[in-house]
């Protein structure tokens, strides 16, 4: 399992980045996020191998930067843009360290983040689901509570 997902969260980081700049980000999705389901070509990981795998979490600033963790270690880091005009949200993830970017549709009920990404970018999902046979993977992401001081 810890290769499907790792396979998985490789993919959306495969394609070239779009030229535009960051946009300010929407406050919805501004905050730590922990993931807490994840599918990949329509296969769910279950409860014992999502503990397996450890904490995988995202984290986007209002400053249009992001950050992926797993487990303890940063494992990409870069911006991101949006259009949250569009119906389902479109969201750009662009990894610093190799220009590469994901090309993904994503919504925010509550504390609740659902990220629905294609393989490399290509052809960016209309739905927020991943069929069997398909590159593309969804995720459902907890809003992370900042430990109060």
């Amino acid at each position: 399992m810890n290769s499907f997902l790792a396979l998985g969260v490789a993919f959306t980081l495969l394609a070239p980045a779009p030229k535009d700049a960051p946009k300010k980000a929407p406050p919805a999705i501004v905050g730590e996020w922990e993931c807490v389901e994840f599918t990949g070509g329509g296969r769910t990981a279950t409860p014992i191998e999502m503990k397996e795998i450890g904490y995988i979490g995202y984290e986007f600033t209002a400053e249009g930067k992001f950050r992926m963790r797993k487990r303890d270690e940063v494992t990409s880091e870069g911006t991101y843009n949006f259009d949250s005009s569009k119906d389902p949200a479109e969201l750009n993830v662009i990894v610093a360290k190799n220009g590469r970017f994901a090309a993904s549709i994503y919504k925010v009920e509550k504390d609740t983040l659902i990220l629905c990404s294609a393989e490399g970018g290509k052809d960016r999902p209309t739905k927020f689901e991943s069929p069997a046979g398909t590159r593309i993977i969804l995720m459902k992401l907890k809003r992370v509570e900042k430990k109060k001081e």
